[in-house]
């Protein structure tokens, strides 16, 4: 069973383009879409979607983590309800995380689950 082509599309000989088949995968890319999509940028709903690239340029302070949180949480239980996040996690180059040379750069890691099914499951950003 099929439930929705992956994105970015591309073409598959058998399905027409690659499908997602199972809930996780599914979720997973609705979470993307979600925390990359910028407030105002879909049709007919402006208040869809975190805007993650809006905090690009905000201080790398523990406030701002606590607005990144906050809204990815607002979102996803106004638009994806059957997604409960179980933890974000913020990792910058100051907590001794990053061993290369990128400096300034803030990850987030997302623990969620999804209704009905057991699995943990995670999203890196960053």
């Amino acid at each position: 069973m099929a439930y929705s082509a992956a994105l970015p599309l591309v073409n598959d000989p058998n399905d027409g383009y690659v499908m997602i088949k199972t809930i996780e995968t599914l979720a997973k890319q609705n979470l993307k879409m979600l925390l990359y999509t910028e407030p105002s940028e879909r049709v007919f709903d402006s208040n869809f979607g975190v805007g993650i690239k809006r905090f690009l340029f905000e201080q790398n302070l523990q406030i701002t983590y606590e607005d990144i949180k906050q809204r990815i949480n607002n979102q996803v239980r106004t638009y994806l309800p059957y997604i409960t996040i179980q933890k974000i996690n913020f990792y910058n180059s100051f907590d001794g995380e990053q061993k290369s040379e990128e400096t300034n750069n803030l990850k987030i890691e997302i623990f969620f689950s999804v209704e009905g099914l057991t699995n943990v499951n995670r999203i890196l950003l960053g």
